[in-house]
C-alpha cells in the first residue's frame, strides 16, 4: 500500500464528504445553494485534516463511544477554532462566524457544531472509515493502477485549485479588510470572478468550459 496515497485520498474523500455536509446544512438553514469551501472545488480542507487527526490519535476508542464523542468534540474545536483565527490573520476576512449562536467563543466556535462534530467522530471511527478503509485496501490490491490514477488525479486537482485560489485570494487581501462576519460566499464568488475574468488563457478555457463560468463576463466599453 502506497501510504502517501492512501492518506491522501482517505483526505479527499473526507473533505468532499465535508463539504456535502456544508451545502446540505446551509442549504436548510439559508434555502440557497453555497459553496462553503475555501477552495472552488467541492471539498471543504477542514474535514479531511480533522478526519485524519480522529483517525490517528482518537482510533484506539472506537469501542468506548463516550470517550470517543468527548475527544471528537475537543480535537475538533481546536481545530476549527485555530484554523479560522489563521485564515483571518493571513486573508483579513472572516470566512465563518458563529456570534449569533448561542455558546460560541470569538464567533469562531460554537457548542452546537462542536456537539455535531462529536457525533461526526463516533460515526467516523465506528461506522465509516472501516469501509472506506477496506475499498481503498481492495482498489490498491486489486486494480493497483486505478489507485495510482485516482490519486494522482486527485492530487492534481486539488493542487492546482489550492494553488490558484490561494493567490487569488491573497491578491484580493485589500479588498476583503473589513470581512468581519461570515463572508465564505462572497470571498468564493470574487475568487470566481477574478478568475472569469483574468488572463486571456483563463478565458480561453472558461470558453472551452462554457459550464465552468462562475459569472458573465462584463461586455466590452
Amino acid at each position: 500500500m502506497n501510504l502517501f496515497f492512501y492518506w491522501f485520498l482517505v483526505f479527499f474523500i473526507y473533505a468532499t464528504m465535508g463539504w456535502m455536509i456544508e451545502m446540505v446544512s446551509t442549504f436548510l438553514h439559508t434555502h440557497r445553494v453555497t459553496n462553503r469551501g475555501f477552495l472552488i472545488g467541492p471539498y471543504c480542507p477542514i474535514y479531511g485534516v480533522a478526519a485524519i487527526l480522529m483517525i490517528v490519535f482518537l482510533g484506539k476508542y472506537e469501542n468506548d463511544l463516550p470517550v470517543l464523542f468527548g475527544m471528537s468534540f475537543l480535537l475538533s474545536s481546536v481545530l476549527e477554532y485555530i484554523t479560522s483565527y489563521f485564515m483571518e490573520k493571513i486573508f483579513h476576512a472572516r470566512w465563518w462566524d458563529y456570534s449569533n449562536r448561542t455558546f460560541n467563543v470569538n464567533g469562531r466556535i460554537c457548542l452546537l457544531n462542536c456537539f455535531y462534530f462529536g457525533i461526526l467522530g463516533i460515526l467516523l471511527l465506528a461506522y465509516v472509515h472501516p469501509l472506506i478503509r477496506a475499498s481503498l485496501f481492495y482498489l490498491e490490491q486489486m486494480a493497483k493502477p486505478y489507485f495510482y490514477i485516482l490519486g494522482t488525479f486527485c492530487l492534481t486537482v486539488f493542487m492546482i485549485d489550492f494553488i490558484t485560489t490561494f493567490k487569488i485570494t491573497i491578491g484580493l487581501k485589500k479588498n476583503l479588510q473589513g470581512l468581519k462576519k461570515d463572508y465564505t460566499d462572497e470571498i468564493s464568488k470574487r475568487v470566481k470572478d477574478t478568475l472569469a475574468n483574468g488572463s486571456k488563457s483563463i478565458q480561453r478555457i472558461f470558453k472551452a468550459f462554457p459550464n465552468l463560468k462562475p459569472l458573465n463576463k462584463k461586455k466590452k466599453q
